[in-house]
Order: structure tokens, then sequence, then C-alpha cells
């Protein structure tokens, strides 16, 4: 089995949605949740822009929204290594849902639907 070319011993991220920041060492367990995590997040419509009248606003909101059930996924399926502390990655994959991606959602998800209905 092929080692890792790098181990981290210590990681420092700042987090969006105004959350602050954290530091914590990585065991592997905790690695690889973050692996997955991230891949989850950087394949996203919504994080990459449309142009003009390129892909559907619904469908990249949609695509956030099922972050929730993948985030959840990857952290039961990792278990309780990757901790619910505020210093871990599971602690911060929940506060990037729930203080983050929750708020962004509970405010366009709505005025989304208004506008369709508009239309």
């Amino acid at each position: 089995m092929k080692g890792d070319p790098a181990v981290l011993k210590k990681v420092s991220v700042s987090l969006p949605f105004g959350i602050g920041s954290a530091e914590w060492e990585a065991d592997p367990t905790e690695r690889r949740a973050a692996w997955s995590l991230y891949v989850e997040l950087v394949t996203r419509i919504a994080v990459e822009p449309l142009e003009g009248e390129e892909g559907l606003l619904r469908e990249a909101l949609n695509s956030l929204y099922s972050l929730f059930g993948t985030t959840g996924e990857i952290l039961k399926e990792a278990g309780p290594d990757v901790g619910a502390s505020r210093n871990s990655v599971g602690g911060i994959a929940i506060a990037v849902l729930n203080r983050g991606l929750r708020r962004f959602l509970a405010k366009w998800h709505p005025r989304l639907q208004v506008w369709e209905a508009k239309r």
C-alpha cells in the first residue's frame, strides 16, 4: 500500500461565512473525511461562475442543499474520531452547514421561488 506523500501534523483553516478559523492536529481518519468533504465542496456547480444564461440557479441551490445529506454520510462513515468539537473536522463541517450554508439557503431558496413564480 502506498503511503501518504506528505503528512500534515497541524492544520489551520479560515472558515467561510464569517465563522472564524480553526486549528487542529489531523489524524488519518480526519484527513480522509476532510478530503471527502473537500471533493464534495469543490465539485459543486455553485462554486464556479456561470456565464449569461448558462446553468440553472435552482440546480445550483439544490446541489448546495444536498451537501447536508452528503456531509452527514461522510461524518457517519468516518465515525466519532472526526469529532464534534469546534477544532475538529466534524465540528467544522457541522458549523459550515448550520451557521453558513443553512442561512444562505434559507435566504435564497424563497427568493428564487418568488422569482420563478413571476416568470
